[in-house]
């Protein structure tokens, strides 16, 4: 398992990440049944990557390096743009994965364990009603979320891994420990 995006913009804290640091994917779904779109839709945590290797320095990967970066779709675009500057490449280890079922992002849990870039509670008055549009407006960019060192957030990882565990199976919260 791999992943990369850009130093600049959306990606830049990953510029922070090391060995060991888990990213958490999310997506956008929605319902699916006998071939319609239903009108159910939300955020949903769908996997992770715990960081075994990384290479944030915008130079060309080779040799063992670049072997496993070879299907990332990011590496094979710098790969044939020779344009490696702003890319940043994590490989995952043993437990990285996706999930074997989707985990839903709610007020509920978003409560309990994210916070906005400041540490603080999202602010749910922005949009009244429309949780969604504000759940993908907090979670669009990448930031460190939890950092276990701190007691406050290590309990919230524990909140957040027994919501994993509920929704997507104990096999999916190994991803975080």
């Amino acid at each position: 398992m791999t992943y990369a995006d850009v130093r600049n913009g959306r990606g830049s804290n990953l510029r922070q990440m090391d060995i060991g640091d888990v990213l958490l994917f999310i997506a956008h779904l929605r319902a699916w049944e006998d071939g319609e779109w239903l009108k159910e839709h939300g955020f949903y945590l769908i996997g992770g990557l715990r960081i075994e290797q990384f290479d944030t320095d915008g130079e060309p990967l080779r040799g063992k390096d670049a072997e496993r970066f070879r299907n990332n779709a990011d590496f094979i675009r710098a790969k044939e743009s020779g344009y490696w500057n702003d890319n940043m490449f994590f490989a995952g280890g043993k437990y990285s994965r996706r999930f074997h079922r989707a985990v839903p992002l709610n007020r509920c849990i978003c409560d309990k364990v994210l916070r906005d870039a400041e540490g603080q509670l999202y602010d749910w008055t922005k949009q009244r009603g429309k949780e969604i549009r504000i759940i993908g407006s907090y979670t669009r960019t990448c930031r460190a979320v939890l950092d276990t060192s701190i007691p406050e957030q290590a309990r919230r990882l524990v909140t957040l891994r027994k919501w994993i565990a509920e929704h997507a199976g104990a096999h999916g919260a190994e991803l975080l420990g």
